[in-house]
């Protein structure tokens, strides 16, 4: 796992973050939280940690790497990170994409995909991946930076995070 130290920056303890906190967060399941937290990662805060690691999205995949949060995908979710950590564009070099895909494909939750499963509050018709694995694993949340797109899944008991309010959360909780 030595190889990964570089994805991953010190995590700053909680003294030391000063993210605001939505009201709207659901505090009432931080007591159930065993670790590891099981998750769905949305490909923005993926992306972000890649290109700024000590970023909150960076603490976020930080987690990850220390076994503290489990990331659930299916074989659509990670094609979606596939394609989208080597586009040229966001310039993430080739040998950090291809760690950070073999890894989250190793330490990941596999989800099937369903095909029952239709979700009509969708905005955007590519986050169907995210918020089925989501609802059909039971996560504790779904992190993204679109909170707006997934909403919905409060219906659904899985709670919408941003990764700072994430990582406000769960850095120092369990230790």
């Amino acid at each position: 796992n030595r190889r990964w130290k570089k994805f991953a920056p010190r995590l700053r303890r909680p003294a030391q973050i000063n993210y605001p906190m939505r009201k709207s967060t659901l505090k009432s399941k931080l007591p159930e939280m065993k670790l590891p937290i099981r998750i769905v990662l949305d490909t923005n805060v993926l992306v972000s940690a890649l290109l700024k690691g000590s970023s909150p999205p960076g603490q976020v995949l930080a987690l990850i790497l220390a076994g503290k949060v489990i990331p659930v995908l299916d074989e659509r979710i990670f094609y979606e990170y596939a394609t989208v950590l080597t586009r040229p564009r966001l310039k993430i070099p080739s040998q950090s994409a291809e760690k950070a895909l073999t890894f989250l494909a190793a330490v990941g939750e596999w989800v099937e995909s369903p095909s029952d499963l239709s979700l009509a509050h969708l905005q955007d018709p590519g986050d169907l991946p995210f918020a089925q694995a989501a609802i059909i694993a039971n996560v504790w949340a779904l992190v993204t930076g679109n909170e707006r797109h997934f909403n919905f899944l409060a219906e659904h008991g899985v709670q919408v995070l941003t990764p700072a309010e994430f990582v406000s959360q769960i850095v120092g909780w369990g230790e």
